[in-house]
């Protein structure tokens, strides 16, 4: 018996089982996933929403001086958007 113990073997043979099932699955799909993978025309990605006529504001400034503040009064006004933000510097 090795270091990894009965439960330790089974799971490395159940792990090793997935990865070849896995694998059988990307081979025989595997021009898709060349497709799908094809990172080089990002321009053609989503044709729909490249066509949408869209506003951006960004909101920029010194520390506590009412960016987010006015964004969000902006959006209400507006009732139609999106507001991203910082998560933490």
């Amino acid at each position: 018996m090795t270091k990894l113990g009965a439960r330790g073997l089974a799971f490395m043979g159940d792990l090793r089982q997935k990865f070849v099932v896995q694998s059988r699955t990307f081979s025989s799909r595997g021009s898709e996933l060349r497709l799908l993978a094809d990172l080089r025309s990002p321009h053609l990605w989503f044709p729909l929403a490249r066509k949408m006529k869209r506003r951006w504001v960004l909101h920029i400034g010194p520390t506590n001086s009412g960016k987010t503040f006015e964004a969000l009064q902006r959006l209400a006004v507006r009732g139609i958007g999106a507001g991203g933000g910082c998560v933490g510097t």
